[in-house]
């Protein structure tokens, strides 16, 4: 992706892997990672999911778990 989606937060993660988050309303946000595009509902407070696919915001970071594959020590990029 060459470009920041359009009302999305970037996020850099370790391995050097971008994803991008927009938030769709209080209890919805929509993945843009580099394979994929999917909407994630509210599972908790900080979380998101589908499936298997797992999302986390920490304080400062957040985690992504889309089996195989988990994208650790996500920052938002300002």
């Amino acid at each position: 992706m060459n470009r920041k989606p359009a009302n999305a937060a970037e996020y850099r993660c370790d391995r050097g892997a971008t994803l991008y988050v927009r938030t769709l309303d209080q209890n919805t946000v929509w993945l843009i990672a580099p394979d994929r595009e999917i909407r994630l509902d509210r599972k908790a407070e900080g979380r998101y999911g589908f499936g298997r696919v797992e999302m986390g915001f920490g304080k400062e970071t957040m985690e992504l778990t889309d089996p195989p594959v988990t994208y650790t020590n996500c920052k938002r990029v300002s």
